[in-house]
C-alpha cells in the first residue's frame, strides 16, 4: 500500500514538472512568434554577460570606454541601417560594448524580424548584448532604464540611440572630447549628436559648440551622475499620479509613445534639467562649417504614425572627414534656455 502511494506521488511530481516545462517552452515560443532562426544566430554572437530586467535600471557587469545602447521595437530595416553605421565607428583603440534593447508589444510579443536582425549583428568594435523586454516598456522605459551608471564618477561614456538614426564614424571622438572638456563642470548634463529643427535655439554664431537646456533624443550621451540623479527622481515622481512636468514658457512637443507616465522621457528630463540648472552640449557644425548639412548624427524618415513609408531623406549629412577644429572648444560657451533665448556665457 505504501509503495503504491509513493509511486503515485512520484508520478504526480513527474507530470507536474513536465507540465511546467511544456508551459514555459510554449510561452517562449509564442513570445518569439516562432522565430526559429534565433537560436542559431544566438550561438554565433559574442555576447555580453549582463541580463537586464524590464522596469529596473540596468547595471552592466563589464565597464568599457564606450557603451552604445540601441533601443528598437519593430523596425528591423531601420535597426539594420543604424547598426551598419555603427560598425565603422572609430574608437581610436578604446574598448566598446553594444547593447540592443528590443521592446515587445502590450501582449508581450516581440517582432521576429527585429530580433533576427539584432542577433545576427556582429560588431567589429566589441561585445554585443541583445535584451528582449519581458513586458511592454514603451519609449520611457527603454530610454530611462537601459543604463544605470555603476558610480557617479564612472569614466564609461554611453550613447543612447533610437533605431531611426544614423551616426558618423567620428561621433565617439567628438563626444569623448566633450565629456573630457565639460564633464567636471557642475551644470553639464551630457551631450547630444543632433537637435531637431523644432527645438533649435537662436543662432550661437560660429562657435563649434553651444549649450542648450533641452535634451536631444537623436543620440544622447548623459553625464553619469546626472543620469543617476534623473533616474531616481523620475521613478519617485512618476509614481505620483497627479505630478506631471510642466513648462509654461517652453515650446509644446508631442510624441507617438509616452510610455506609461503620460509624458515623454525628454519632457521629464527637460523639467529636471531646468530644476537643477543643467545644460546639454551640442555641436554647431552647420554654422561652423557654413554648409548647413554637417552633423555627427542624423534622423531618417521611417514609417510610423506620420510617415506611411520609409523615406531616405535625412535631417543632415553625416561628417565623413575629421577636423581637429571640431574639438577646439572655446574658453566660454554660449548657453540657451528652453525658449531658445541666450542666457549668458559659461
Amino acid at each position: 500500500m505504501r509503495l503504491r502511494m509513493r509511486l503515485k506521488r512520484k508520478i504526480r511530481i513527474v507530470v507536474v514538472s513536465a507540465t511546467v516545462v511544456l508551459f514555459l517552452s510554449l510561452w517562449f515560443i509564442i513570445r518569439l512568434r516562432h522565430c526559429d532562426e534565433c537560436d542559431e544566430q544566438l550561438a554565433s554572437v559574442n555576447f555580453t554577460e549582463t541580463e537586464c530586467i524590464t522596469g529596473t535600471p540596468c547595471t552592466y557587469a563589464n565597464q568599457v570606454a564606450l557603451r552604445v545602447i540601441v533601443i528598437t521595437s519593430n523596425r528591423s530595416r531601420s535597426l539594420a541601417r543604424l547598426l551598419e553605421s555603427l560598425d565603422v565607428v572609430e574608437l581610436d583603440g578604446d574598448s566598446g560594448s553594444l547593447e540592443i534593447f528590443v521592446d515587445c508589444d502590450e501582449r508581450g510579443l516581440v517582432d521576429p524580424e527585429t530580433v533576427k536582425t539584432a542577433y545576427a549583428f556582429h560588431w567589429r568594435r566589441g561585445l554585443v548584448g541583445v535584451h528582449l523586454q519581458t513586458s511592454h516598456a514603451g519609449v520611457n522605459g527603454q530610454w530611462i532604464d537601459a543604463w544605470r551608471p555603476a558610480t557617479n564618477d564612472t569614466r564609461e561614456i554611453v550613447l543612447i540611440l533610437e533605431d531611426g538614426l544614423g551616426v558618423s564614424r567620428y561621433f565617439y571622438r567628438w563626444i569623448k572630447a566633450v565629456h573630457g572638456r565639460y564633464g567636471d563642470e557642475p551644470d553639464f548634463a551630457g551631450t547630444a549628436l543632433t537637435i531637431g529643427r523644432d527645438r533649435l535655439p537662436n543662432s550661437p554664431g560660429i562657435e563649434p559648440v553651444y549649450m542648450y537646456r533641452g535634451v536631444g533624443t537623436w543620440g544622447f550621451s548623459p553625464k553619469a551622475s546626472v543620469w543617476r540623479g534623473f533616474q531616481d527622481w523620475f521613478h519617485a515622481h512618476s509614481q505620483r499620479s497627479k505630478f506631471r512636468p510642466h513648462f509654461p514658457d517652453a515650446v509644446a512637443r508631442t510624441s507617438d509613445d509616452s510610455g506609461d507616465s503620460g509624458t515623454t522621457w525628454d519632457q521629464w528630463f527637460d523639467y529636471y534639467a531646468s530644476k537643477e540648472k543643467l545644460f546639454v552640449v551640442y555641436s554647431n557644425l552647420k554654422d561652423y562649417n557654413d554648409n548647413r548639412s554637417s552633423c555627427f548624427g542624423t534622423k531618417y524618415r521611417v514609417s510610423g504614425l506620420n510617415v506611411p513609408n520609409d523615406d531616405p531623406v535625412t535631417y543632415c549629412k553625416l561628417i565623413e572627414r575629421w577636423d581637429d577644429r571640431y574639438v577646439s572648444f572655446p574658453e566660454y560657451i554660449t548657453r540657451f534656455d528652453l525658449d531658445g533665448n541666450r542666457i549668458g556665457k559659461y
